[in-house]
C-alpha cells in the first residue's frame, strides 16, 4: 500500500513538472488610461502595487516595463505578470497601463489561481487615487544654483509680448512640448543656462506655461 502511494505521488509530481516546464501562456490582460499624473507617479504606483503581492524579476523604468512572479510554489504553481506603461520614460498628457498574465505553470493542486491582472489594476488605481495631486514645477525649483537667468520667466496667462530669446534647442523643446500635450505658441524661450544645462519655457495654447530642462542636449518636461 505504501509503495502504491509513493508511485502515485511520483506520477503526479512528474506530470506537474512536465506541465510547469512548458510554461503555457496564460490568458487575461487588462488596460486602462491615466491622466493628470506624471510618469514618476505612474511608475511608483505600479511598482508599489506589484511588489505588494509579487516578486519583481525584471524592470525597466525607461522602457515602462515590469515583470514579476508569484510565490505560489510547487503545489499550486506560479504566474508571471507583466505591467507595461506607454508612453514610457517621459511626461505626457495621458498614459496607457496594460497588465498581462504572461505565463502560468500548473502545480500539483489544480484550480483557478488569483486574478493578478484585476488585482494589480485595482491596486494601481488605488495608489494613484491616494497620491496628493501633483502641482506644476515652479521656476525657482527648476533652476540649478549654477544656472544664469537670461530672461525672466513668464507667468501663466496670455502669451507675453516682446522679443523672445530662443536657444539652440528651442526646436527640440517645441517638439517635446507637442508630444506632452502642450501646443506651443511661438518659439520656446531660453530662460537660464550653464555649461551643458539649459532651461526653456513655452507658452501653450491653453494659456499655461511649460518648463523644460535640457542636460547634455537631452530635454525633458519638468511639470
Amino acid at each position: 500500500m505504501k509503495n502504491l502511494f509513493v508511485a502515485c505521488f511520483a506520477a503526479i509530481l512528474l506530470a506537474g513538472c512536465a506541465t510547469g516546464d512548458g510554461m503555457p501562456p496564460a490568458t487575461g490582460n487588462t488596460q486602462f488610461t491615466v491622466t493628470a499624473r506624471s510618469y514618476d507617479e505612474v511608475w511608483t504606483a505600479a511598482i508599489r502595487s506589484v511588489t505588494r503581492s509579487l516578486t519583481i524579476i525584471d524592470e525597466s523604468k525607461i522602457a515602462g516595463r515590469i515583470r514579476a512572479k508569484s510565490n505560489a510554489g510547487l503545489m499550486s504553481g506560479d504566474d508571471v505578470v507583466g505591467v507595461f506603461i506607454s508612453p514610457a520614460g517621459r511626461n505626457a498628457s495621458s498614459y496607457t497601463i496594460e497588465v498581462q498574465n504572461l505565463m502560468r505553470s500548473r502545480g500539483l493542486i489544480s484550480g483557478p489561481g488569483p486574478d493578478w491582472t484585476r488585482n494589480i489594476v485595482a491596486s494601481i488605481k488605488a495608489e494613484l487615487a491616494n497620491m496628493a495631486p501633483s502641482g506644476p514645477v515652479s521656476v525657482k525649483d527648476s533652476l540649478s544654483p549654477s544656472e544664469e537667468i537670461l530672461t525672466m520667466p513668464a507667468p501663466d496667462g496670455p502669451r507675453p509680448t516682446g522679443p523672445i530669446k530662443s536657444g539652440e534647442l528651442s526646436a527640440q523643446v517645441e517638439q517635446l512640448a507637442r508630444q506632452s500635450g502642450c501646443v506651443p505658441i511661438g518659439r520656446a524661450k531660453l530662460i537660464a543656462k550653464t555649461p551643458g544645462v539649459e532651461t526653456y519655457q513655452t507658452s501653450c495654447q491653453n494659456s499655461q506655461q511649460a518648463l523644460f530642462k535640457c542636460e547634455m542636449r537631452q530635454c525633458r518636461r519638468l511639470d
